[in-house]
């Protein structure tokens, strides 16, 4: 009777680890393309552009431009720029909100597994827009740049970036592909090991397949949180080096890798659980 009851404790607390796991798994499959209370700031990176009309900007574009030019005019404005001219910082920060308001940009952009939104600093956890959900999406900042900076300016305005950047934003849709497959087969063994515990009395067979479906739903769900920390880690990073001077910062999401994680952690207690509770009834008699 004691081993019966201990097999049930096992066995309710790997379905309930299995059942977190499958449901944190969901949410980062879902992230973007639902917009209600679950769902709200579940992305991979943020790109933060109120500062791209910031002093500190224009202090740098100026250094830029008057290396280029090496004229009075621009060798001028930047010594200005460079001696915290309070006249010349409060004319260029009403000009920033100015060219903000017409220019139209969001104020963010947050990247998801399917698609991409927009916001404004007024309100970080919901967005104003996001682009229609496609399994053909991925990460691309470039040309979601170009194209909002070319309506503003009612110009083409081309990005360029090192050609390590450019070779990175090329395997870069190998990535995201990757990444959405990890995931989905993560929660599709969730919902096998699930089903397989309503067979897991037939001796040997049963208990074989839940433990081989819930190692699978862990070890998928692992590497894809490690391949999208991994990946977005070191994309951020080398845009940021190559659009130094649109001042964009790049922040990775916390939700969706600690969502990753933990349900990668579930599904290996669950595994070790339901290993647990096999034993428990073990005999070699």
């Amino acid at each position: 009777m004691g081993l019966k009851l201990l097999k049930f404790v096992f066995m309710g607390s790997a379905v309930l680890c299995t059942l977190v796991g499958g449901l944190l798994s969901i949410l980062c499959i879902i992230n973007q393309t639902q917009h209600n209370v679950a769902f709200q700031n579940i992305y991979f990176v943020q790109l933060n552009t109120t500062s791209m009309f910031s002093v500190n900007n224009a202090t740098e574009l100026t250094k830029s431009i008057g290396d280029q030019i090496q004229g009075d005019l621009a060798t001028q404005l930047s010594s200005e720029l460079q001696n915290d001219n309070e006249q010349i910082q409060a004319i260029i920060t009403e000009l920033e909100k100015q060219m903000k308001q017409i220019s139209g940009i969001p104020d963010w952009y947050s990247i998801g597994l399917w698609n991409y939104c927009k916001g404004n600093a007024t309100d970080y956890t919901n967005p104003t827009w996001c682009s229609k959900p496609s399994p053909k999406y991925y990460f691309n900042p470039i040309n979601m740049l170009e194209n909002d900076l070319s309506n503003a300016a009612k110009t083409q305005i081309n990005l360029r970036l090192s050609d390590e950047a450019e070779y990175g934003l090329k395997i870069s849709k190998g990535i995201c592909y990757a990444l959405r497959a990890m995931y989905i087969l993560g929660f599709m063994f969730f919902i096998f090991t699930l089903a397989s515990v309503l067979i897991s009395w037939c001796p040997f067979f049963g208990p074989l397949l839940v433990s081989v479906s819930c190692f699978f739903a862990a070890a998928f769900t692992f590497v894809a949180a490690v391949m999208a920390i991994a990946f977005y880690r070191v994309a951020s990073s080398k845009l940021e080096e190559n659009l130094t001077m649109l001042n964009i910062p790049i922040i990775l999401g916390k939700k969706i890798y600690a969502y990753s994680f933990i349900s990668a952690a579930a599904g290996l207690a669950a595994l070790v659980l339901f290993f647990l509770a096999n034993l428990s009834t073990y005999s070699p008699v």
